[in-house]
């Protein structure tokens, strides 16, 4: 099993090579994105294709849409919350203009497949173009003081922490689409099933096909008038060969007749997704286990031919089959599954271990090589973020060595954009599998580098149990560099909180250990980080002579950011 870097410094290291490479970088180290123009967000989900005549409802959310004030739309899934929610956005901005009433902004953010309300408010306050700390709470409302935004939650029945979302709102307008009605703060609407001849009618637009009343209706009423199922069930009439009466005959001999409308709106998707798949090739139904694997965010066809070990060109036929019987949806390029309980479907679909272990090489690699191209690479694992967390959590402890390849391969992305909260959730994921797998030294490297992400979001206490919980772990098992990185660590916090005496003892301890061991790299920095020490003790002398060891050991191993970084504390000292 592949260890996590137990380097403490690396964090400095990566930052100062990125400044030279461009790669802009979020932090206490403020590179690149200073000074680039502010822009207020313009998110708005996806537009349905067919959106039914829902008149009434779309006018009195129009209507209810107000600055200040929360509104919730509550259903079952598949009832076109979603849907009305974004045709009231696109309503209120058509073009690229933010809509007078809300004139700072528009904030589209889905809990499917992302639940933590930690990962809703980094992802709200870095949209509006604020840095995450020192948490993401204090970091959304920062960003939302004194603004006018419109707020789109979807999906908040999974949101861990729905209060915590809210509580920054100020006044700023809110929907919220939620299956649970205590989701609902105030104002709720009950969006009911679609009325008989509007479900007919959205039959038909899927279908591209007239389907006379006879059948068209009946067919809708035993899948519960729900949207999702009549566009899954015209999706299966413009593509298959069966007549629409030959659809509703296999409908009639299923159990969903026997069921009140509540249950048939439940059972009616899974059973019309089964009976879609049974008309695409075994391909395509490998590729939407696959897809099963992922985020709730756009994918390439690179992505699915490194799980299935194909070319990327089998995979067009296959796609476009899944594409056409309303499985996914086209964007741009890349793929996107078309519901969320379409993904709950293929979660739940058999398949092997190897795409995983697959799609985790295949990402692994994928950073890798970004991580050389400076800023354009990172901005390429920007549309991937999303999968990386994902497929991090679904990993299981005999995947735990691939896992932390992954871990180890994003962690300098994550870093450098900011990407704190996410940042966080990876090393999470990565220490319950090294717990579950019985990897002491796995353990111990994830619990090193949550220490490190709180040190970089100043939750210094946070910190320091986090180091003294990896400490005896490190000694335990023999490894000497790893505690000595614990340790100076420490030294770290205590100098952060410029407990000057404390942060000295425990840099010399960690240089003590250093020493003993021979790591010139560390050496250098423990010389330089007590020097700095030393200047905030008001020592300028004994600075000096700490800098000019770190300078000079930075010299010997080459590294010439560091070395650019001493020159300039010297430089300092003289002023």
């Amino acid at each position: 099993m592949n260890d996590a870097s137990t380097h403490q410094h690396a964090e400095g290291d990566r930052i100062a090579q990125a400044a030279e490479r461009g790669i802009a970088v979020v932090g206490d180290y403020n590179v690149i994105n200073a000074g680039q123009p502010y822009r207020p967000p313009l998110m708005r989900p996806p537009r349905a294709q067919h959106f039914t005549d829902r008149s009434d409802e779309l006018a009195d959310l129009l209507a209810q849409v107000q600055p200040g004030r929360v509104v919730t739309l509550c259903g079952p899934g598949g009832i076109g919350k979603t849907a009305l929610a974004a045709e009231a956005i696109w309503r209120l901005a058509p073009a690229q203009t933010l809509p007078e009433r809300f004139p700072d902004g528009l904030f589209y953010y889905t809990f499917y497949g992302q639940p933590q309300a930690d990962l809703a408010l980094a992802s709200l306050a870095q949209a509006f173009g604020e840095e995450v700390k020192p948490t993401p709470r204090a970091a959304a409302r920062r960003a939302l003081n004194g603004r006018t935004a419109l707020l789109l939650l979807d999906g908040a029945e999974d949101a861990d922490n729905l209060p915590a979302m809210l509580d920054v709102t100020g006044q700023c307008g809110v929907i919220i689409t939620s299956r649970k009605r205590s989701d609902a703060p105030a104002d709720f609407t009950d969006l009911a099933p679609l009325p008989p001849a509007e479900a007919a009618r959205l039959l038909r637009d899927w279908a591209g096909q007239p389907v006379p009343d006879s059948e068209a209706r009946p067919l809708c009423e035993l899948v519960g008038h729900l949207p999702l199922a009549v566009r899954l069930a015209g999706r299966y009439l413009a593509r298959s060969h069966d007549s629409a009466a030959d659809y509703l005959d296999w409908l009639q001999s299923t159990p969903l007749e026997a069921l009140n409308q509540g249950q048939r709106r439940h059972d009616s998707v899974p059973l019309l997704l089964e009976r879609s798949l049974k008309q695409v090739n075994e391909t395509a139904r490998s590729v939407l286990a696959v897809v099963g694997l992922l985020a709730l965010v756009p994918f390439d066809r690179e992505t699915i031919a490194a799980a299935l070990e194909t070319e990327a060109a089998v995979l067009r036929q296959p796609l476009a089959e899944l594409l056409n019987y309303g499985l996914l949806l086209r964007q741009g390029e890349r793929y996107v599954i078309s519901h969320a309980l379409v993904l709950t479907y293929a979660r739940k679909m058999p398949r092997p271990p190897a795409p995983l272990l697959n799609l985790l090489a295949y990402f692994t690699a994928l950073a890798q090589q970004q991580d050389e191209r400076g800023r354009e690479g990172y901005l390429r694992l920007d549309a991937e973020r999303r999968h990386l967390l994902e497929l991090l959590g679904r990993c299981s402890p005999n995947q735990a060595g691939a896992a932390l390849n992954l871990l180890n391969a994003i962690d300098t992305y994550l870093m450098l954009r900011g990407y704190t909260v996410e940042r966080r959730l990876a090393w999470e994921s990565g220490l319950r599998l090294t717990v579950d797998a019985g990897d002491e030294r796995g353990q111990a490297n994830c619990i090193k580098a949550l220490g490190d992400v709180h040190l970089r979001l100043a939750e210094y206490e946070a910190a320091r149990q986090r180091y003294e919980e990896a400490r005896p772990i490190y000694h335990a098992i023999g490894d000497r560099l790893g505690e000595a990185n614990c340790i100076d660590s420490l030294g770290q916090v205590a100098m952060r909180q410029k407990d000057w005496p404390t942060a000295k003892i425990t840099l010399q301890t960690g240089l003590k250990l250093y020493q003993a061991i021979n790591s010139t790299y560390d050496l250098a920095w423990s010389h330089y980080f007590l020097g700095q020490v030393a200047v905030g003790q008001g020592d300028p002398a004994t600075a000096q002579e700490y800098y000019q060891t770190a300078l000079k050991l930075f010299e010997t191993i080459g590294l010439q950011s560091q070395v650019k970084m001493v020159q300039q504390a010297l430089t300092n000292l003289k002023s």
